[in-house]
């Protein structure tokens, strides 16, 4: 595993911290769901039908980018075993550290992914099995 990913959440009224939370998996659930979000950042209209599982079905419509900010809150929440709400989040996160999550799970899992890469499956010879 590598370094711990970590945020912060502070008192809004004081600016106090109110407590450090830290990850160190990601699992592969937690890489698709946020290469789903950032489609949804990057194309909006056309990533809308991969991440239906961030917003519940009884919410009504809401703009593009309250879906895309709901999107960020939920994986950020769901990334850190929901040890905070979303509101929580909302309120008591700064914007910067929220993204460094986001990219800190993408960097991670392409980092991953160059430096293993899956070989390609071996030719066999004709007539062998």
């Amino acid at each position: 595993m590598g370094t711990p990913i970590k945020i912060t959440l502070y008192d809004p009224k004081t600016h106090e911290s109110l407590g450090e939370f830290e990850q160190n998996l990601i699992t592969f659930e937690m890489l698709i769901k946020a290469s789903q979000l950032k489609e949804l950042l990057e194309d909006a209209p056309q990533a809308q039908r991969k991440w239906w599982w961030l917003i519940p079905f009884w919410e009504k419509e809401k703009s593009a980018e309250e879906r895309q900010i709901n999107a960020i809150m939920q994986l950020v929440t769901e990334f850190f075993d929901h040890q905070f709400s979303p509101e929580q989040l909302r309120r008591g996160a700064d914007v910067t550290e929220v993204i460094a999550v986001i990219r800190s799970i993408l960097a991670r899992a392409s980092g991953i992914i160059q430096a293993n890469p899956t070989p390609p499956p071996l030719a066999r010879p004709k007539g062998r099995k």
